[in-house]
């Protein structure tokens, strides 16, 4: 039974691992397959459903791979494919957030996360301060439990 665990943690380890790796065309497909993205979009100002579309040029969406949200009625107003999800509002792609999150997951040190993935200080500064978080968090869930079971006796 432990060898099967360790077996599955070591293959869904490597299975991430293979998503980091992945050209942000196949990112974004993987993110639509999951259901992080929009499998549809309709127009902000006619409210008409949108078309997903990819421009052959990757580099004119470079974070999505190419693709985006366009309408029939709003053709030159095309619609980021993040729209209305969690990467939104971010500066930085999707692969790069996953990155961040996987390293976070895994406690790496700081100064590897410097070298494998290419951020800020702001960012970095946030990253720090999750795992900061967490380890407070911790203590404070630990610290909640014995003062409830010290005074449930």
């Amino acid at each position: 039974m432990i060898l099967f665990l360790i077996f599955e943690f070591v293959f869904s380890d490597l299975k991430v691992k293979n998503l980091l790796v992945y050209a942000a065309t196949q990112f974004s497909e993987w993110l639509m397959q999951k259901g992080l993205l929009r499998l549809e979009q309709r127009c902000e100002t006619h409210q008409n459903s949108c078309k997903l579309a990819k421009y052959s040029d990757a580099s004119k969406q470079p974070f999505s791979g190419g693709f985006l949200w366009i309408s029939d009625c709003c053709p030159d107003s095309p619609v980021s494919v993040y729209q209305g999800s969690i990467f939104e509002a971010s500066v930085y792609p999707p692969g790069v957030l996953f990155k961040l999150i996987y390293h976070w997951a895994c406690q790496t040190n700081a100064n590897n996360v410097i070298s494998w993935v290419k951020v800020g200080i702001c960012c970095l500064l946030f990253y720090l301060s999750l795992s900061t978080f967490e380890i407070y968090t911790i203590y404070e869930c630990i610290y909640l439990i014995i003062m409830t079971a010290w005074f449930k006796y």
